[in-house]
């Protein structure tokens, strides 16, 4: 009997699966196996995931629901092909999920600061427009357009298909080198 915990995880990779059951197990932990896989089973037509003990993070999860959503896309030839300059990701099932995770902290650490920042500007230095300074309003929605931006890059890394633009911008912060992908 699955614990509830294993039910959604295993509901969560069935929202990807394009209507194919998913079953969640686990295996005992060596010091040579991985801390999680996914297989498909085409006489069955499912996927079978397993975790060792270590395998339950939220990298993984992604990974895997990646995984899953591609791998059933192209059974039912829907999977689309990503255009000229993007790297994708989708079918990585290893170390892509340190990007992911190293990002993740990045941009939280961003929506923090411009949060700060737009809340000090808008309670601290309420009403000052003084002669030649920008406007508080103007100063708060350009911050709120960066993030925004920010925003769809941090959704295309969690997609695992990197556009030009995300490729520069993991590499401005430190996260991309050549030969990444």
């Amino acid at each position: 009997m699955l614990s509830d915990e294993w039910k959604e995880i295993e509901r969560r990779f069935e929202a990807v699966s394009r209507g194919r059951p998913v079953e969640v197990s686990s295996r005992e932990n060596t010091f040579l196996n991985l801390d999680y896989e996914v297989v498909y089973q085409k006489a069955t037509d499912s996927f079978q995931v397993e975790f060792t003990h270590h395998g339950h993070f939220e990298g993984a999860y992604r990974s895997i629901e990646r995984w899953i959503r591609a791998k059933a896309e192209r059974l039912d030839d829907m999977f689309v092909d990503p255009l000229v300059g993007y790297v994708d990701f989708r079918k990585d099932m290893s170390f892509y999920w340190i990007l992911e995770k190293s990002f993740d902290t990045y941009y939280g650490d961003l929506c923090e600061a411009v949060a700060r920042q737009i809340k000090f500007l808008e309670e601290v230095r309420p009403g000052e427009n003084m002669m030649g300074e920008v406007v508080i309003e103007s100063r708060v929605r350009a911050l709120t357009g960066f993030l925004s931006r920010v925003e769809q890059i941090a959704k295309e890394v969690h997609r695992g298909l990197l556009s030009p633009d995300a490729i520069g911008l993991l590499r401005d912060i430190g996260l991309w080198t050549e030969g990444s992908s």
